[in-house]
């Protein structure tokens, strides 16, 4: 079969990439090791990545523009009507 090559290399291609990936983040943070042993959500893994409480600081800046867009909103609403 003439997929078969295509298929393997395509897979090999795709394990360097992963590998590659892993020792980039282990040379910031050794801890990653151990956190593979444990199964990760996306959340999880940007903290791995971008360093531990990253995704708080991104959610409590979420919040903090959500609730500001809700005032503006409301201040908006209040001088038309």
């Amino acid at each position: 079969m003439l997929i078969l090559p295509f298929v393997t290399q395509e897979l090999g291609t795709f394990c360097k990439h992963v590998m590659r990936k892993f020792f980039e983040v282990a040379e910031k943070n050794p801890k990653v090791f151990v956190e593979l042993f444990f199964w990760k959500t996306y959340k999880d893994s940007l903290e791995v990545v971008e360093g531990y409480g990253s995704t708080r600081l991104r959610y409590d800046r979420l919040t903090f523009f959500k609730t500001a867009g809700k005032r503006l909103l409301h201040i908006e609403l209040q001088e038309i009507f």
